[in-house]
């Protein structure tokens, strides 16, 4: 026994629906949506004088690294914050209140992220340049707190914080509440 195949125009036809309505309705749906888009792309500008995404876009073509570092996709909560300055003063092991070249590299073993951003960490040089762009180095060139959590910020939505802090055993919890 063959089934017969049914068409979409079968299906409507046997729910009740008028086909040219239907037709229609989308034709208007199309439209509409055509239009949002012209609007989109015409007006594309937010109210609070930063730029459009269009322009963002072609920014971050042209303008390399420095509109990636400067501009993150996401943010960190205030107690974010507070976890990515507790893991930058973990790993500044000279205790000069930045974290060196070496140091740094020490902590992407510690997560075990060592090929993390190879151009980048693989060469003090590039490592200092990428940070410098970012304003998070200080006169030393030193890994500051603020450079940390800006590079946290940078990488959580692939490496949430929460993951690194437990691979190097750091506290999740507040100290307040550790020692309640």
């Amino acid at each position: 026994m063959k089934v017969k195949k049914e068409s979409i125009q079968d299906r409507v036809m046997a729910l009740g629906f008028d086909e040219k309505a239907l037709m229609g309705r989308r034709a208007t749906l199309i439209a509409l949506l055509r239009s949002l888009q012209k609007s989109l792309e015409q007006n594309d500008t937010m109210t609070d004088g930063t730029k459009s995404l269009i322009e963002e876009k072609q920014f971050s073509k042209q303008a390399g690294i420095k509109s990636i570092v400067r501009k993150p996709n996401s943010t960190l909560s205030h107690r974010g914050v507070q976890l990515s300055e507790s893991l930058h003063r973990h790993f500044d092991r000279s205790g000069k209140g930045g974290m060196t070249f070496k140091e740094f590299r020490g902590y992407l073993a510690a997560v075990g992220r060592r090929k993390e951003m190879a151009n980048v960490t693989d060469n003090q040089e590039s490592w200092r340049l990428f940070f410098d762009d970012m304003e998070g180095l200080d006169e030393r060139g030193f890994l500051t707190e603020s450079g940390m959590v800006k590079y946290r910020v940078l990488i959580e939505p692939s490496h949430p914080l929460e993951q690194d802090l437990l691979k190097v055993k750091l506290p999740l919890l507040p100290e307040d509440i550790l020692l309640w």
